[in-house]
């Protein structure tokens, strides 16, 4: 299920969900907790919201995000973290909505990643890119 959500493109154009975890590591202490995973997701979230009026549609989605969430294991994504199902993901759903890459990427379920699980991930990346 990593391999699908990293190969249909998660991050939008962006960096693969692998680098974006280890970016969110912003104390450098080899761990990404869930609050630092939340932290750079709601800071990505101007990124996604393209015209800026304070919520992501699917038409800051654009064509060929929607097309790759589709084609992905993970087609409602958007319906998910839309929580209060009106049409629109607030920056509040989207930083503390579902997390499936770091949900799975934690395998230990203690609710950070550390190294071993981000190589893992890494690994799992480069596979689904062909490298």
């Amino acid at each position: 299920m990593i391999a699908a959500l990293i190969s249909a493109g998660m991050m939008a154009a962006g960096p693969s969900p692998d680098v974006m975890i280890a970016r969110a590591d912003v104390n450098h202490d080899g761990r990404v907790t869930r609050a630092e995973f939340i932290d750079m997701r709601a800071k990505n979230f101007d990124r996604l919201d393209r015209n800026h009026d304070g919520y992501i549609t699917q038409s800051d989605m654009g064509q060929g995000m929607a097309q790759r969430l589709i084609a992905s294991r993970e087609p409602d994504i958007f319906g998910r973290l839309d929580t209060n199902r009106d049409g629109r993901i607030s920056r509040q759903e989207f930083a503390t909505g579902p997390a499936p890459v770091f949900d799975m990427a934690d395998t230990n379920q203690d609710g950070a990643i550390d190294k071993a699980e981000l190589a893992a991930l890494r690994d799992t990346a480069q596979r689904a890119r062909g490298y």
